[in-house]
């Protein structure tokens, strides 16, 4: 738990940093959000698999709304994740 904290502190100061932690960590729920939530253009670097992850979706959308053209299709046709990313 000590070591996901770590990351957790990193990827909150740069969502960037997410790509040079061990796979456990780039691949937990929580660490994917949070990089996501620091910078929204993490999406674009992600795995097809995580660009269909709602809650990694709309927080980059909320960061950067443009994100929102990294998210799987049918996260683009979510009338909801779409009112994120023009808020």
């Amino acid at each position: 738990m000590q070591f996901k904290a770590g990351a957790l502190e990193l990827v909150r100061k740069d969502g960037f940093k997410l790509f040079g932690l061990k796979r456990r960590f780039r691949e937990d729920p929580e660490v994917r959000v949070a990089a996501a939530q620091q910078n929204g253009r993490v999406l674009g670097q992600l795995k097809d698999e995580f660009k269909d992850d709602a809650a990694v979706v709309r927080a980059a959308v909320a960061q950067y709304g443009y994100a929102l053209q990294y998210a799987s299709e049918r996260l683009r046709d979510d009338e909801a994740v779409v009112r994120v990313a023009v808020a």
